[in-house]
């Protein structure tokens, strides 16, 4: 062979090598990020004209009526058996002139907590009804509306020694098929609170004037608010007021790692967990139950059960459920979550002050704007100081959609590997596909020759002894042996007599 031939072919190979060797070295690389899963975040932000209304949670700092307690007097002591002295030390606020209120009696509140469990049907009697201290209308320009959303009770959760009594708006827990309510972007949504913490509803006094409580209230006037997930029920004092983005991942075998939620809630009839802390606290409930057969209130999930009893020092209820955090092993993050960022703003007020001059005028009345009236000692106790009004609205609302989808969908698997086979080989995936194909069927037609080779051996050895097919195939292995004969001859068949 002359050597330029031989240089020519040689360099061929070393090309078709090459080739092979590119090949491969790509096509391993795009398979080892293809199974790693990747994920694009697309993001679109979008400002609609209808809102979905979210839901809304709000607790007292004093959801329950003293008066039902002190029907059992172990809770209860009246005001003229106490020391006057010991009560405006504790609480100097409530007195004047050294002297508690008339007809003041004090409530031993966390000892309530700490003797008795409270069934469903006590907190119903116990709670102050979310209508009694909220008012809550959507406002626009036509007028105002009243809220129609259904009203829920909420959760008991509480780091202190007393339990909350709290209420959730616009949710769709236990109710997944519930319409969407909406409200437009120019309305707004005005919630009125009242902690009345006096108790001396029966008196219509002018909201400037201070009315003494008739029992000592269970903390500071006020209530907390949270705005959440419709299909969740939140705590406001675990949550507080964040909780709109919108954000979609993909469960496993992509990076997202998520946990779909949703189907197991609906199915539940809009009960379950919705993300995994949700999942710690219905498996710390039900722990619970089984163990105590109630709920203590620092677990954080609505129920309807029993509450448990206060206990500071009781080992079996304050590390019930220690072994719940192993869930997590087998939940991740929620799938499709939504989350509402608010800005917080203090509008100022008009408070009406009248200056009296030294002639026989009348006095003057001056509106000045600040931030809060004057809530300071007593003056907390009257009408004005115990009310907030709350806006939310949704002027500057907008939505930001995370999704994530994959980066690689299971078509372009093939499709990126024709095109490496194209671009260092020369040949198309079809090719790839007739060369496999062709192999396939000299393979197949090589069994049918050897399945017809046998099949004609068999027919041959039948026609040399006729009694070869009473025997084993074993006996054939040397049919002409005089061995082979002796033992076809010994077990001649029974026909043949």
């Amino acid at each position: 062979m002359e050597p330029k031939r031989v240089l020519k072919i040689v360099l061929k190979a070393v090309v078709v090598v090459l080739c092979v060797i590119g090949y491969l070295y790509q096509t391993y690389e795009f398979l080892e990020l293809y199974f790693t899963y990747p994920t694009v975040v697309d993001i679109q932000v979008s400002m609609p004209s209808d809102i979905d209304i979210p839901a809304i949670s709000i607790c007292s700092t004093h959801g329950i009526y003293p008066a039902i307690l002190c029907k059992s007097s172990q809770y209860c002591t009246p005001g003229d058996i106490l020391n006057p002295i010991s009560v405006c030390d504790s609480i100097p606020e409530m007195c004047r002139d050294n002297k508690p209120p008339a007809n003041f009696t004090a409530v031993h509140y966390e000892k309530y907590f700490e003797d008795n469990n409270i069934s469903n049907g006590t907190s119903e009697v116990l709670r102050i009804p979310l209508k009694s201290y909220l008012e809550c209308s959507i406002v626009s320009g036509s007028g105002k509306r009243a809220c129609d959303g259904d009203v829920i009770l909420g959760s008991y959760y509480s780091k202190s020694r007393t339990p909350n009594f709290c209420y959730t708006l616009f949710s769709h827990w236990k109710n997944p098929n519930a319409k969407v309510q909406t409200i437009k972007k120019s309305e707004t949504i005005q919630l009125s609170i009242h902690v009345d913490c006096s108790f001396r509803a029966n008196e219509d006094l002018p909201a400037s004037v201070v009315a003494l409580p008739q029992y000592n209230c269970m903390g500071y006037p006020g209530a907390q608010m949270s705005i959440h997930s419709r299909n969740m029920v939140d705590s406001p004092f675990d949550g507080g007021k964040s909780f709109s983005g919108e954000k979609r991942l993909l469960p496993p075998p992509y990076q997202t790692n998520c946990t779909d939620y949703n189907p197991a809630w609906a199915a539940r009839g809009g009960v379950g967990p919705l993300n995994q802390l949700m999942v710690i606290e219905e498996c710390r409930l039900n722990a619970s139950l089984q163990k105590l057969g109630c709920v203590p209130f620092f677990i954080n999930y609505p129920h309807n059960e029993t509450i448990c009893k206060y206990c500071e020092d009781c080992p079996e209820v304050t590390q019930i459920g220690h072994e719940c955090a192993k869930q997590l092993d087998h939940f991740n993050q929620p799938c499709d979550s939504i989350e509402y960022i608010m800005s917080v703003k203090e509008s100022v007020i008009n408070i009406e002050k009248v200056f009296s001059n030294k002639s026989v005028q009348p006095s003057e009345v001056i509106n000045v704007k600040e931030k809060s009236y004057n809530c300071t000692f007593d003056k907390k106790f009257s009408k004005q100081c115990q009310s907030v009004l709350i806006e939310i609205g949704f002027n500057d609302y907008e939505i930001q959609s995370m999704t994530y989808n994959a980066k690689f969908e299971s078509v372009e698997l093939f499709s990126v590997i024709g095109g490496y086979m194209g671009m260092y080989l020369g040949i198309s995936i079809v090719a790839v596909y007739d060369f496999f194909e062709a192999l396939l069927l000299k393979f197949l037609a090589h069994l049918k020759r050897r399945q017809r080779h046998r099949k004609k051996l068999d027919a041959n050895r039948t026609k040399i002894d006729p009694w070869s097919r009473h025997q084993k195939w074993d006996d054939f292995a040397y049919p002409y042996s005089s061995v082979g004969l002796r033992k076809r001859w010994a077990t001649p068949p029974r026909d043949m007599y």
